[in-house]
């Protein structure tokens, strides 16, 4: 039997952590107040990362941390100070993009544990071997592996003694993560206006002039933590047509738990750090429930019993859902069915429709309707739900029921019409139930405890002897003495059950009573209050082990070292001419071009490249013309924005060059994959001024050389977009490129 994977619940505050942990979660993932992918999400500041670390660690749950967007070479050393902070802090694991940083923590914090985020765009075991030799021990594969691929990497990773996390709920990304650049270049209304941004780069349009204080696009970048979804907006078709062509439904894998399980996979993500503690508390509860019911069914032999109660099906989809839920690529290609619908936001559950109207004209303009909720998906429709129409939306305040399904419902301000359907987006009974309080505001023991806090005690009394207590919980141990000598009992004696009984009082705290031993030795006269006091000096030494941090921290010189030596560095290059393992230096060539043109013949002063995505049909081709390619490219070498190829063309011989897939973005990130054998030709597309690729000079300085530029794409995805252009909603044009694969589309 797989062994249960683990829970990894997201974190974006306080209240959001309690949720977690106190509903089942193995794990958290959090960020911090810098360099994380969700900058809008509360986020945890200074002190309050310690106190986030002990207070998981005293209760059993690891704490996973984002440093996961990447990093310019004006930041490394912050970042790396920041690193440094969080590994003596105790953090479990960071979950990281920018491979400079990574080279920096793999290079001078060697024990911290480094998860590759599914930014990293992995999809094969060439990838994952690769970022096995750069320093991580986990994988967040690209979110559109099959069932099947999953089951290939998580082989993969574990012959290489590394893990394998996906997500199993929330939010889906339509472009392959960390290759999108729509936030970004949208972000300041770029764009190509006359539809002519193609792969060959001959459009001339430029973006409009709007920069930061780097002289970068002052949009909101995805890679940078601030997306603004500009995929979740009204595009137009070249029919004509409207709709939220980019917008995914959200992802729901609970019913293929056995599935994933068998599939090997270590760790279900669940996303959602700019979600509500209620959210985090109703999924991760439930998800903990149906992993705990799987392995329990399991261990029997019953695995085909495994199935999902349709009622927390529904509560799933009550606390959010996009037009309910898709299993992504899970089985293939979802196609239409992947897309949220009617609208992009949350739609929760079916409560009717408006047969009537009631305005009542006082104090100020409102609205009563009636709804008849005969069909509704959801539970009636109570006082402090919130409902939405197509043109309003508001918490109800006004209920009456009129009998025969029909309930009257207020008060509403906008436009409402008979016939409008009612969806009830918030249910005020289950937030109250999800957050552990009831309708009076009074706390609900609702707490999942895990395993790792079922305390094991043992306490042993004998007459002439001070006691003692040992409790055992997840591996730690933890054992106090009394102060005093037991005497003999002369009318009471010692009675093992009553002492059991007290030692399992153990009231707010993380624990659990598992098993209790009681020893009696002799005829010992014990109070309960040196029973309690054994108990609760018990209690905190074993919290103080959780939160002890057993790691050889660097100290502030050996960080002040490390984050000079990593300025000189970078001054001394930007000062020299000898960067060659940094930057691509002089090619000899003037074009890039992709790799299946440059086998129909296009060869000339060309080098060919591989889509930074390359899964699928690319791959296949890849593999069936292996040695035919190698032999076409000898000379010249071969472009890749991608890990997954790296490694099979230089075991070939062949020169391998970075592409802007790579992300690499410092100096730092240069140089891991100059010790990998690859030298750069083209930073990361967030290093872009005007939306064109950005190339490596010898000097290790951005350049401009436009004969080998190319319009960078918005966004890469598996999804089919059967129209050759997206109009947004300032009328700008975007083409939709089908790659020569036929199985990926490109915006530009």
């Amino acid at each position: 039997m797989n062994k249960t994977p683990e829970l990894l619940a997201p974190v974006g505050g306080w209240e959001q952590l309690k949720a977690a942990v106190n509903n089942g979660a193995d794990a958290v993932y959090i960020g911090g107040s810098v360099f994380n992918a969700r900058m809008k999400a509360d986020n945890f500041r200074g002190d309050d990362m310690k106190a986030v670390i002990d207070y998981c660690h005293e209760r059993g749950v690891k704490v996973y941390v984002t440093l996961n967007t990447l990093i310019k070479d004006t930041e490394l050393a912050k970042a790396f100070a920041y690193a440094a902070e969080l590994y003596a802090q105790g953090a479990d694991g960071l979950i990281i993009q920018d491979m400079g940083i990574a080279r920096l923590i793999k290079k001078y914090l060697p024990d911290m544990p480094m998860h590759l985020s599914t930014q990293g765009t992995v999809y094969n075991k060439w990838a994952a071997d690769l970022a096995k030799e750069m320093g991580f021990c986990r994988i967040v594969p690209a979110r559109e592996l099959t069932l099947d691929e999953i089951g290939q990497m998580t082989a993969a990773c574990h012959e290489l003694d590394m893990e394998v996390e996906i997500f199993v709920h929330g939010a889906l990304c339509m472009c392959y993560s960390g290759q999108c650049q729509m936030s970004r270049l949208l972000g300041v209304g770029g764009g190509s206006k006359n539809g002519k941004g193609l792969p060959s780069g001959r459009s001339r349009d430029r973006l409009p002039s709007g920069r930061n204080r780097d002289g970068l696009p002052s949009g909101r970048s995805g890679n940078r933590g601030l997306c603004a979804q500009p995929c979740r907006l009204l595009y137009t078709d070249d029919s004509g047509r409207s709709s939220y062509a980019l917008s995914p439904k959200d992802l729901c894998l609970i019913e293929d738990i056995p599935a994933l399980v068998k599939a090997g996979v270590d760790s279900f993500k669940i996303e959602g750090r700019l979600k509500s503690p209620e959210y985090v508390a109703v999924v991760t509860r439930i998800y903990r429930k149906y992993l705990d019911k799987y392995e329990q069914l399991a261990a029997c032999g019953r695995e085909d019993a495994y199935a999902v109660d349709p009622e927390d099906m529904k509560m799933l989809r009550q606390i959010f859902n996009r037009g309910d839920f898709t299993k992504g690529y899970l089985y293939g290609n979802p196609g239409e069915e992947i897309l949220s619908g009617s609208s992009p936001k949350n739609q929760g559950l079916y409560a009717g429709r408006v047969v009537g109207l009631q305005d009542v004209k006082k104090d100020r303009a409102r609205t009563l309707i009636d709804v008849d909720t005969r069909g509704a998906e959801c539970d009636t429709i109570a006082l402090g739900d919130g409902v939405e129409l197509p043109m309003t939306d508001n918490v109800v305040t006004y209920v009456k029921n009129l009998g025969k399904g029909i309930v009257r419902i207020g008060d509403f301000k906008g436009a409402v019409e008979v016939g409008d359907e009612v969806r009830k987006v918030t249910d005020r009974a289950l937030i109250e139930r999800a957050l552990g309080e009831n309708a009076e505001g009074k706390e609900v023991d609702g707490r999942a405890v895990l395993p790792a806090n079922r305390v094991d005690m043992r306490l042993v009394a004998a007459e002439g002897a001070v006691p003692r207590l040992q409790m055992r919980a997840g591996g730690a141990t933890a054992v106090v003495r009394g102060e005093d000598i037991l005497e003999q009992a002369l009318n009471r004696p010692a009675d093992p059950e009553r002492l059991s009984a007290q030692l399992a009082k153990l009231g707010s705290t993380p624990f659990e009573a598992g098993r209790i031993d009681v020893d009696i030795d002799g005829n010992p006269m014990i109070p309960i209050s040196v029973v309690n006091g054994l108990r609760r000096r018990a209690v905190e030494e074993l919290l103080a082990v959780r939160r002890q941090v057993n790691r050889e921290t660097l100290t502030k010189e050996e960080i002040t070292a490390v984050v000079e030596e990593t300025k000189s560095r970078m001054e001394k290059e930007r000062g020299s001419g000898g960067a060659d393992r940094v930057a691509g230096g002089k090619l000899g060539r003037t074009r890039l071009v992709p790799l299946e043109l440059f086998m129909k013949g296009d060869r000339e002063d060309a080098i060919p490249y591989i889509l930074n995505v390359s899964k699928g049909n690319l791959d296949r081709y890849i593999e069936e013309h292996f040695e035919d390619i190698c032999r076409q490219v000898k000379d010249c070498g071969i472009a890749t924005g991608n890990l997954g190829w790296i490694r099979r063309f230089q075991s070939a011989g062949v020169k391998v060059y970075g592409d802007y897939g790579l992300n690499v973005m410092n100096r730092q990130a240069a140089e891991a994959f100059a010790e990998a054998g690859v030298q750069m030709i083209a930073w990361s597309d967030e290093m872009s001024e005007d939306g064109r690729h950005v190339m490596a000079s010898s000097a290790g300085q951005l350049e401009r050389q436009p004969k080998i530029l190319e319009r960078i794409p918005l966004m890469i995805t598996e999804h089919p977009l059967e129209t050759e252009i997206l109009t947004d909603r300032k009328n700008e044009q975007h083409k939709v490129v089908q790659w020569y694969s036929k199985d990926k589309y490109l915006i530009f």
